[in-house]
């Protein structure tokens, strides 16, 4: 089960890049990404500790799914997107390759994350932690370059919607925790499995895959 934890999105992250014609264009043509992504993660690692690891969250709804959004979910993400802008605000933060960049990037940014989650929850596993977070993961990676290469199509209030709909993702992970939290089991499984398919099928629409 530790073994999931810490190895589901880099096995994912090497089925792509070795068994799809979209992840060998990532692995031969943005390895520096993927590396820039991996330095992000270190830097939101670091100033987790820092800054989170010493608060408490209350057990009420919104304590429970604040403490899971900001902990789990957003504050990792915010270092990373300034780690994005940092990078690349040379490059055009919407323009270019976007797709394979923004993707290679955030291969980078989760793959340590299971070996982390290790650490921040050792000693108090669970099914949540072990299992769901890795899958989380997953579906972020998959979403993320999504949404910001449609908001690159948009212009005005609509791209803003879109960049914004990265966070609402992590929201939804969120209140998965609250379901998971208050035993509320049923809801929790079935909105766990329709978010996982979701993004896979959204993954697999938009790569090319042959093998």
């Amino acid at each position: 089960m530790v073994l999931f934890m810490i190895g589901a999105f880099p096995a994912f992250i090497v089925w792509v890049f070795l068994s799809t014609d979209f992840g060998k264009r990532l692995f031969e043509g943005y390895r520096k990404d993927f590396l820039k992504g991996l330095i992000a993660y270190l830097v939101a690692m670091l100033i987790y500790y820092i800054v989170w690891r010493g608060f408490d969250c209350t057990y009420s709804f919104w304590g429970i799914v604040c403490s899971s959004f900001f902990g789990n979910f957003f504050l990792p993400f915010a270092v990373g997107v300034i780690g994005y802008i940092i990078f690349y605000r040379n490059q055009g933060l919407l323009s270019g390759p976007l797709y394979e960049r923004c993707t290679a990037y955030f291969a980078g940014f989760y793959t340590l994350s299971g070996l982390f989650d290790f650490i921040i929850w050792f000693g108090d596993f669970d099914f949540y932690n072990l299992f769901m977070l890795p899958l989380a993961r997953i579906s972020a990676f998959i979403m993320i370059p999504l949404l910001v290469e449609q908001a690159a199509d948009e212009i005005g209030i609509r791209r803003v919607l879109f960049l914004l709909a990265c966070i609402v993702v992590f929201g939804a992970f969120s209140f998965l925790f609250y379901l998971y939290i208050a035993n509320i089991l049923v809801l929790f499984y079935v909105l766990s499995l329709l978010i996982l398919a979701g993004s896979v099928y959204l993954f697999y629409r938009r790569v090319d895959f042959h093998y």
